[in-house]
């Protein structure tokens, strides 16, 4: 909270919560970003990044699926923009530009698979290939991830936890 006529008693920093459940202690990420590994990592984190890639975004549901695990208020991250029924957010894409958007799946975000383009779900990995469909290809794929990446090949198949709003 940032107060400009209140110079000494500004905060400048809040400690931050991992557990993001209703009865945790709260949550101070607004934010989730590209997963930091695989594919994704090697071709957009960094200088010449695809402009249809999402690097940061408000946060969202549990891989990008709605949820009827609300309250009055509505879920979490329904409650930061807009209809309380539904996820709105703002998205930072590798070139800069920022977009509101109204839903995690638009036609103008895609990826690309064996049969061509689709929409890219921006809170879930998708399927890149027919062989597998794991986290580490090329797409959007927005998180938080909970502790340190791990694993004997932590860059291109690491072991990590990701952290989600839940209502129990």
């Amino acid at each position: 909270m940032y107060d400009p006529n209140d110079q000494a008693d500004d905060i400048h920093w809040m400690d931050m919560n991992e557990e993001l459940s209703l009865t945790g202690p709260g949550c101070n990420f607004s934010y989730a970003m590209s997963a930091p590994f695989g594919d994704r990592f090697d071709d957009e984190w960094g200088a010449g990044g695809s402009s249809g890639i999402a690097m940061l975004g408000t946060r969202g549901p549990e891989y990008g699926q709605h949820t009827d695990a609300m309250d009055d208020e509505g879920h979490f991250t329904y409650q930061m923009h807009g209809n309380k029924d539904s996820w709105s957010g703002n998205i930072v894409f590798n070139d800069g530009q920022v977009r509101y958007m109204k839903h995690w799946l638009d036609a103008t975000v895609t990826f690309k698979d064996h049969n061509g383009f689709k929409e890219d779900n921006l809170f879930n990995f998708d399927c890149t290939s027919q062989i597998s469909c794991t986290p580490f290809g090329g797409d959007t794929f927005l998180c938080i991830v909970k502790g340190d990446l791990g694993g004997s090949d932590a860059q291109n198949t690491p072991e990590f936890e990701l952290e989600w709003d839940n209502k129990d």
